[in-house]
């Protein structure tokens, strides 16, 4: 309302329909999540396609117009401003950037291209990395309790979701839209830098099984006398863990025939 200078009934028309279509690419990233997974490793498509666009949606959205966004003036204001040796009639007073907000006056206006290209980028990064945290996270774990640690990450996320309305409500209120989504790209930034660094440790750990636990898995029925045979480490010798499950579909393939 305030960059476009639009009525609280076209911001809501035209918002309503921009989230439509938002959630629409929503879905269509939340299907490419797989795919993408499966040609590239899943850290570096949280980190690209997830921290690296919604850090790009940010940036484009510093404002690049030429003059300040129109301004919206109190009902008892009557008169005309000068501006830029120009003397401007004022139209819809009520309607654009409040003059109570000083920036608005010395800021350049936001684009609306910019507005939607940055939300397009944000609908396509946010839902790969709101899923791909929450996996890599749940695989990091691996047997350690899913339910608590998942719980603290869940619980840090709805806590930022409380702070951070009011933070940016502040800042922009305050300093205007080049703080806004200046602060948001160099919080996407620096996450992003730091999943990098740390990249090596987001990789599930490997646990090693013997025998027996491998075999209760393939066939979970069998007698314990033909598990005992194989109650030894792997090794991580792939082929002899292949030939005992084998053997052992052979051998229940026999008693059933």
């Amino acid at each position: 309302m305030d960059q476009f200078a639009w009525t609280r009934e076209e911001a809501v028309k035209y918002m309503g329909i921009l989230m439509a279509v938002g959630a629409a690419i929503a879905c269509i990233s939340f299907l490419l999540i797989k795919p993408l997974s499966a040609v590239f490793e899943e850290r570096k498509v949280l980190i690209f396609g997830g921290f690296l666009l919604m850090a790009l949606a940010a940036l484009s959205c510093l404002p690049m117009g030429s003059e300040p966004p129109k301004l919206a003036y109190p009902d008892n204001f009557n008169g005309t401003l000068d501006r830029y040796n120009n003397t401007i009639r004022v139209e819809d007073p009520e309607l654009g950037c409040p003059i109570e907000q000083e920036w608005c006056a010395t800021t350049n206006a936001l684009l609306l291209g910019q507005f939607l290209f940055g939300y397009t980028l944000t609908s396509f990064g946010y839902p790969i990395g709101v899923t791909l945290i929450q996996t890599i996270f749940s695989k990091i774990l691996g047997p350690r309790p899913q339910g608590t640690w998942m719980g603290i990450l869940t619980g840090a996320g709805c806590f930022s979701r409380v702070l951070g309305p009011i933070f940016i409500s502040f800042v922009y209120t305050r300093f205007g839209t080049y703080y806004t989504f200046g602060s948001i790209a160099g919080l996407m930034i620096a996450c992003m830098i730091w999943l990098w660094i740390v990249r090596d440790k987001l990789v599930p750990p490997v646990y090693q099984k013997t025998m027996t636990e491998m075999v209760e898995i393939v066939s979970p029925h069998r007698q314990p006398i033909n598990t005992q045979i194989l109650n030894k480490k792997t090794e991580n010798n792939v082929k002899d863990v292949d030939q005992s499950i084998n053997l052992l579909k052979n051998e229940d393939d026999d008693d059933k025939s």
